[in-house]
């Protein structure tokens, strides 16, 4: 997940917008220890207002999540910003686990 979010890049074009802070929407399956919906509330606060990450459920079994993902990019959903999938290789090729888009791993307050 880390992964994911350590992407600054996601940041520059994505996201929806009315005229005030975008939101990214962060598209999981459903984590039930809370840690996804943190990460999410952190890394909107240390954005600094730049813009606000929600977190959406998939489906819980990997095939359906992969299914609903490969169906609403197929469909070009522009709906999708972040996409959270099973992180693989070697643990030394992932970012640190907490990591926000554009400013490296949160810190505790």
């Amino acid at each position: 997940m880390a992964a994911v979010l350590a992407t600054g890049a996601l940041i520059a074009g994505c996201g929806s917008s009315s005229g005030s802070t975008p939101t990214l929407n962060w598209y999981s399956f459903p984590e039930p220890s809370g840690s996804f919906a943190a990460a999410a509330k952190a890394c909107s606060a240390a954005s600094g207002g730049k813009y606000n990450i929600a977190l959406n459920s998939l489906p819980s079994d990997s095939d359906g999540r992969r299914t609903q993902l490969v169906r609403r990019l197929a469909a070009k959903d522009n709906g999708i910003d972040i996409i959270g999938m099973d992180a693989t290789g070697p643990p030394s090729s992932r970012p640190p686990v907490g990591s926000c888009p554009g400013r490296g791993p949160t810190q505790p307050r």
